[in-house]
């Protein structure tokens, strides 16, 4: 019998899995009132992909990765879409402090000017998951395998991201994280429907 690899070399595995594929992505915060849900699709091969949200007014605002480019997109009030590309993106998708609502300028602001804020670029996080953290399986139940971690973020001043992980078949399907101590940090990152095709054009600006 092949004994079974540690906890935290199962979930590299899974990780880095997760990032050889296209997949579906749900970005949930726990503090709704003041950021939308954000759903999408993203190519982690590619670097192509989006995350859009709906927010209080009906206005569509959306964040577009094009290889190492980011430009966020916005419809407001029923007019025609602006977009802009992000100063100095240069990776992924940004913060999970987008706001539900404003204005480009107010999108702009939040994106590259939040210290602190957890990352919701996939890439960043798939990549901290295939780092030497603190790992340990809590279970398995229905070919779901479940793992909680704590990972030390050296760019975030040395502080710690707690969390679970839950994969299946192989690979990441939902991780809930947050900073320790911090419960309003706290996301909920939804993978599903590996392999789907991302077709996202770069926006005229």
């Amino acid at each position: 019998m092949v004994a079974e690899q540690p906890p935290n070399l199962q979930l590299v595995a899974a990780a880095q899995a997760t990032g050889r594929t296209s997949f579906k992505l749900t970005v949930s915060p726990s503090d709704q009132s003041a950021r939308a849900v954000q759903e999408g699709a993203y190519d982690p091969v590619a670097k192509r992909g989006f995350l859009a949200w709906t927010d209080q007014h009906g206005n569509r605002i959306e964040q577009r990765v094009i290889g190492s480019d980011l430009y966020l997109i916005a419809s407001v009030d029923g007019r025609p879409s602006q977009a802009r590309k992000v100063t100095g993106s240069g990776r992924g998708f940004r913060i999970s402090g987008v706001p539900a609502g404003g204005t480009l300028d107010d999108g702009e602001r939040v994106l590259t000017g939040v210290d602190g804020a957890l990352s919701v670029d996939p890439d960043k996080v798939l990549e901290i998951l295939a780092e030497a953290g603190t790992v340990e399986k809590a279970g398995s139940s229905g070919g779901v395998a479940t793992y909680t971690f704590r990972y030390v973020l050296e760019s975030l001043s040395e502080q710690t991201m707690v969390g679970t992980v839950e994969v299946r078949s192989g690979k990441v399907s939902k991780l809930t994280y947050a900073l320790a101590g911090h419960p309003l940090s706290e996301t909920v990152m939804v993978f599903s429907d590996y392999g789907t095709p991302v077709d996202v054009e770069r926006p005229a600006v």
